[in-house]
Order: C-alpha cells, then structure tokens, then sequence
C-alpha cells in the first residue's frame, strides 16, 4: 500500500508541477505595534498618470487652450529684428538714393560740383533733384497701387491703368537716371585719373548702375509690402485657428489609438487566462486520471503480492548477529 501512495504522489507532483490545490496557507504573522516616538510608514499608491484616453473633454480642451496660447506663432527674434531694420531702411534708402543720383546727375548736368553762388550750378542740381524725387514718388506710388491691385484681384480698371502708366513713367526715369549716372562715373573717373575707363571698370560701371536702380525698385516696390501689426495679430488668430483644429483632430486620433491599444493588452491578458485555465484544468483531469486508475489497481491486487521495493531491504532472521 505504501508503495502505490508514493508512486501516486509522485506523479500527481509531476503532472501538477508546484501547484498545489486545497492547501491552506499559514496566517500572515502580525506585525509589531509601533512603539511610542516611532514614525509609522503608510504605503500610497502612486497616482495613476495622466494621458489623453484618461482625460475628459474638458481637460482636453483645457490642455489645448493652454498648449497653443503659451506657444509663440509669432515671427521669430531673427526676423522681428530685420523687419525692424527693413521699417528704418524704407525711410533713409529712398532719400539716400537721392542724394547719391542727384549729385551724379547735375554733375553730368553742369560738369561742375555744386555751388550755391553760382545760379546755374543751382538750376542744374535742382534739376537733377526733380527727377530723382520724380522717380523716387513714381516707385512708391507705383507699389501702392499694386497693392491695391491686388485687393481687388485685378478687377478695378481705374487701378488697373494706373499702374501701367507708372511704369511706363518709372522705366523712363529710370533711365534718365541711369545714364545721367554713367556719364558721371565715366567723365568723373577720367578727370581724376587721367587715364581712359578699361573694360573692367566699364562693367563694373555698368553693375553700379544696374544695382542702385535694382534696389531703388526693390525698396519701394517689394520691401514696403511690411504688414500692420493688426495684420500681423490677424495672421497670427488665424494660425490659432488652424491649430485648435488640427490638434483636435490629433487628440481624438490619440484617444482611438490608445483605447485600441488597451483593448489589445486586454485581449491578450484574457487569452494568456484562458489557456493558464485551460492547462490547470487538463493538468487537474490528468492527474484525477492517474489516481483513479491507481485506486482501481490498488482495489484489484493485493498489496501483499507486489514486489517489494527497491529501498526496502530484506532481512532474515539468520542475518541477525
């Protein structure tokens, strides 16, 4: 009978592994009292963190407000900075333009610097400073249009003629402009020196020219288009606008993805379950199997006639000393 019970018990342990079932465990021991003076120490679980699946509406929306209103969506320090270099220069390049070309003109004008006792020097320069302010109000006005032209979209034929008359008026007082400057840095260059202009100082002439008349454009024409600081706060809503929006989106998209992802954790703890139940079960049908079939070899043989085991040693009563 011993025998049978330990091979039983050996293959119960087997199947089983270290489960065991109806196994009472020890009751806890009781921690000491603490004794007076001594701290006490409480375990708090930690708080649960706070993500957008978790979050309500309102914190969302909350969340939103705060991201995009302490964001800066305004220009950068860089570009602030040059703009308000580009604000300075709309107001001194234009004037400088003059002065430079209008003392370039009537010298070509007269041949002579400027001097205020002589009436002729006078009629030539201020000659030369009507164009130049002429030119200098055709380009500011000739931008100012353009803009207005493209408020409308082109639709207003008023505008429309404007513009094209002052660039017609632009171009020619451009070139006046231009070659009164090229007669000046040529004749000029040749009476100081003494020498004839080569080829290089004639191109680097000509790319003098070209590049004050470039500029003088550019100034008036694409450098005044500055927007007003309410355009400016205008853009700047707009662009909160567009981020309410889009972020929006993006939380709702974060919530699906997370609830997506605990639902798959879910799943996937619930299966992990059901096999760990599944195997315990068969686990517990085997070894009730075993036991069973034991019991019935146990009820059919005698204990008697089994064979005796191999730890067990025989003894007679000749091996007594």
């Amino acid at each position: 009978m011993g025998t049978l019970q330990s091979a039983r018990r050996m293959i119960g342990n087997f199947i089983g592994g270290t489960q065991q079932t109806g196994v009472a465990s020890p009751p806890p021991t009781p921690s000491a009292a603490p004794t007076q003076g001594q701290p006490i120490t409480i375990n708090v679980p930690s708080p649960q963190p706070i993500s957008v699946g978790t979050m309500t509406p309102e914190q969302l929306r909350a969340r939103r407000m705060h991201q995009i209103e302490n964001a800066s969506i305004g220009k950068s320090l860089h570009v602030r900075f040059f703009l308000a270099l580009v604000k300075c220069w709309l107001f001194i390049g234009p004037p400088w333009y003059v002065l430079l070309t209008t003392s370039e003109v009537g010298w070509a004008l007269s041949r002579h610097s400027f001097n205020w006792a002589d009436q002729t020097s006078v009629n030539f320069y201020s000659g030369a400073l009507f164009i130049e302010l002429g030119m200098m109000f055709s380009t500011f006005f000739l931008a100012y249009l353009r803009h207005l032209q493209a408020e409308s979209e082109g639709q207003n034929q008023t505008v429309n003629t404007a513009v094209t008359g002052l660039v017609v008026i632009w171009v020619i007082l451009a070139l006046v402009s231009a070659f009164g400057q090229f007669y000046y840095l040529f004749n000029a260059s040749s009476t100081v020196t003494g020498a004839s202009p080569d080829p290089f100082h004639v191109a680097f002439v000509v790319t003098r020219v070209f590049a004050f008349s470039v500029v003088d454009f550019a100034t008036a024409f694409y450098l005044s288009r500055i927007q007003t600081s309410l355009d400016e706060l205008m853009a700047a809503n707009r662009k909160k606008g567009n981020y309410y929006v889009e972020m929006s989106t993006v939380d709702a998209e974060l919530m699906r993805k997370e609830t997506d992802a605990a639902i798959q954790v879910e799943q996937a703890q619930a299966d992990l379950n059901d096999k760990r139940q599944k195997n315990n079960l068969s686990n517990r049908i085997l070894a009730i199997a075993v036991d069973a079939a034991l019991r019935e070899v146990e009820n059919k043989f005698n204990p008697q006639q089994l064979p005796p085991s191999s730890n067990t040693q025989q003894t007679s009563p000749n091996d007594v000393p």
